[in-house]
């Protein structure tokens, strides 16, 4: 076993994390809104939202006051 790490062959640097950190919470608040947007947010994200009271389950998800405010 060699005590060497393999390179990454896909480094990600500050901008780059920077760019995908944004576009996640994008959908996030498309998602929140309603949006008709094409890529969705997942199962453990939607959990997250209903967990911290930022949206409530009725016949569709509906964005709480809380979650407008944030």
């Amino acid at each position: 076993m060699s005590s060497q790490m393999e390179t990454d062959s896909k480094p990600r640097d500050i901008p780059y994390l920077d760019g995908y950190a944004m576009e996640r919470w994008e959908c996030v608040l498309h998602y929140m809104v309603g949006s008709q947007q094409q890529e969705g947010i997942s199962a453990d994200a939607v959990r997250i939202l209903l967990h911290a009271g930022l949206m409530k389950r009725s016949v569709e998800f509906q964005i709480t006051d809380l979650g407008r405010r944030t």
